[in-house]
């Protein structure tokens, strides 16, 4: 014979598991985005509201159910104007990548980057 009341609560887990684990995607797809540029303010964003919605989920106020928290919505990027990449690239100690700066022996490297810092 057939339980119910068993029946019910058994779809009712096997939905909340299918809400958590959507959760759950979202926070690691974030926290892979965020780990990929760490300095993109709307990915952080994104972790942040992923992290608090499964929060809201897991930990509801008691008698209420879980709120949805709302996305954060990045601010427009900001441009550099080229002018300052040419002034840093003409200076005296013009950027370079690292693989270039720390090419050659590591003590001429290491003397380097003292006298430079």
């Amino acid at each position: 014979m057939l339980d119910l009341d068993r029946l019910e609560a058994v779809a009712e887990t096997v939905s909340m598991d299918e809400r958590l684990a959507a959760l759950d995607r979202r926070v690691a797809a974030a926290a892979d985005a965020w780990l990929i540029d760490p300095r993109d303010v709307g990915v952080y964003g994104r972790l942040v509201a992923a992290i608090e919605a499964r929060r809201a989920y897991l930990n509801p106020p008691l008698g209420e159910e879980p709120r949805e928290v709302e996305p954060v919505v990045a601010p427009p990027s900001a441009e550099q104007d080229d002018e300052v990449f040419d002034e840093l690239a003409a200076g005296e100690r013009a950027v370079q990548s690292i693989g270039e700066a720390l090419q050659g022996n590591p003590a001429d490297v290491l003397a380097r980057l003292r006298r430079h810092s």
